[in-house]
């Protein structure tokens, strides 16, 4: 991917253009696309200077005008465009125009740490679709369609015949025969109609409070347009649920982190979301991890498009050879919880049906059928002999909204590790508030602990 050089100087008539001191200029962030700043102007006020790739023409800042302004309108925070002196919305320049946003206070995360942070994500992305959803606006900017399964498979294909002598394509082959294969056993999509949406809803988009788990706004809105809303959502659970980066092999799934998200979706978009769009979003989840390993994929020999991280790999190659298969596993992990994450996803649906509890959910995916969920087996108690106290305010691992009063049955101990373990009394007073296949949040008190099973079988305890 061609981009901004991130060691060119900043020309002094770009500072000049919006009075920003020379000496007040410093790098923000590690973005990879945008080359970004903070500075100050001639006032003291703080301000975010943008190098933008030249992948987007100066009229986007036009539909980023719109954009933030129908946002400002309906009391949505959002960075919003600062004319230059001469009432400009940008410079343009060799290698990218260049632009000034207000400075958004908070942090930005790499990944989630918590069901918390999960939820607020899904509620902001609620939040931002829904005011823009009257937004009428002919966008300057129209990107060529982003998610096209089909394509980025052909792609993929095109790559390896195109690379045959290349040092990697023995492993990116046999790789590309697994991805074939994820991608051949994908359920299809239905045709939604098409939403204003954000376009990229990964993690490190959002911005959020600096001292609390609030997610205040989203950033980066070069890629705001039109497109089909499970597309959206897909991409936003496979950014926000994968508990490894995307250069770690070892990415996973997570189930807690899936339901929170869902769950503060669903009841922000409440019935503005249609039921369609709603059941799909699982669908188009798996499809976006398949997809983009196929891209990750095709560059571990074509070697031009993703960036790359010299200082822990030894090559572009190497460096796509590790996201291809962090993204796989991710994959993997979803469908070996499908029937869980089915169930979960009904946080997202605008009626709130639920399954009976304990019952097992079977879709009509390739993937469907009964999940087996040992840890739900876990009598996490709300004492010693008393049966499990669970949180009012969330979702028990079915997907169901439960009463204050609520209480689960101690399930009968069945043989192996981890029912075992279920019949030793509980040793502290704890809740269960969210459960997975292989993962359970447990509160105690104002700590969060999370439960996990390994794949050696072993149970892990963290806080």
């Amino acid at each position: 991917m061609s981009g901004v050089n991130p060691n060119a100087p900043v020309d002094p008539a770009i500072l000049a253009a919006w009075g920003l001191e020379p000496d007040s200029v410093r790098p923000l962030g590690n973005g990879l696309i945008n080359r970004t700043f903070i500075a100050r102007d001639r006032h003291g006020t703080r301000r975010v200077l943008q190098q933008v790739n030249p992948m987007f023409p100066p009229a986007v800042n036009e539909d980023v005008a719109a954009v933030t302004a129908h946002l400002a309108a309906r009391a949505v925070a959002t960075p919003l465009l600062v004319h230059t002196d001469d009432g400009r919305l940008c410079v343009p320049a060799e290698g990218g125009a260049w632009r000034v946003l207000t400075l958004m206070q908070g942090r930005v995360l790499d990944a989630l740490a918590n069901p918390a942070q999960a939820r607020e994500a899904g509620r902001l992305l609620a939040v931002f679709h829904r005011a823009l959803a009257d937004l009428d606006h002919d966008f300057r900017h129209v990107r060529p369609p982003v998610h096209e399964p089909a394509r980025h498979l052909g792609d993929l294909a095109t790559a390896l015949e195109a690379h045959r002598g290349h040092r990697l394509h023995p492993v990116a082959a046999a790789l590309a025969d697994e991805i074939l294969a994820a991608a051949d056993a994908l359920p299809p999509l239905p045709t939604t109609p098409l939403r204003v949406v954000h376009g990229d809803p990964k993690i490190s988009n959002l911005v959020f409070a600096a001292v609390e788990d609030r997610a205040v706004c989203m950033l980066d809105l070069d890629t705001v347009g039109r497109m089909a809303l499970p597309f959206e959502l897909g991409d936003a659970f496979r950014s926000w649920c994968n508990v490894a980066s995307e250069d770690d092999p070892r990415g996973r799934f997570s189930a807690v982190l899936f339901a929170a998200s869902a769950a503060g979706y669903g009841a922000a978009a409440a019935d503005w979301l249609d039921e369609v769009e709603a059941g799909a979003a699982l669908n188009a989840t798996a499809t976006i991890q398949v997809e983009l390993a196929a891209r990750f994929c095709a560059d571990i020999v074509n070697e031009n498009y993703f960036g790359w991280n010299p200082a822990a790999f030894a090559s572009r190659g190497e460096h796509n050879l590790a996201r291809a298969r962090g993204q796989l596993n991710v994959h993997r992990s979803l469908v070996a919880q499908w029937g869980l994450l089915e169930d979960l996803a009904r946080g997202l649906s605008p009626n709130g049906d639920c399954p009976p509890p304990g019952s097992s959910v079977k879709g009509d995916s390739p993937h469907s059928g009964t999940v087996p969920n040992p840890l739900r087996q876990l009598p996490i108690a709300g004492g010693p002999g008393q049966p499990p106290k669970w949180s009012p305010k969330l979702r028990s691992p079915e997907g169901c909204p439960l009463s204050k009063n609520t209480t689960e049955p101690r399930p009968t101990p069945a043989p192996g590790v981890v029912n075992r373990l279920a019949t030793r009394p509980a040793r502290i007073p704890s809740k269960v508030v969210l459960g997975g296949d292989t993962e359970v949040v447990i509160v105690h008190g104002s700590d969060e602990y999370l439960l996990q099973i390994t794949d050696d079988g072993k149970l892990v305890l963290s806080r």
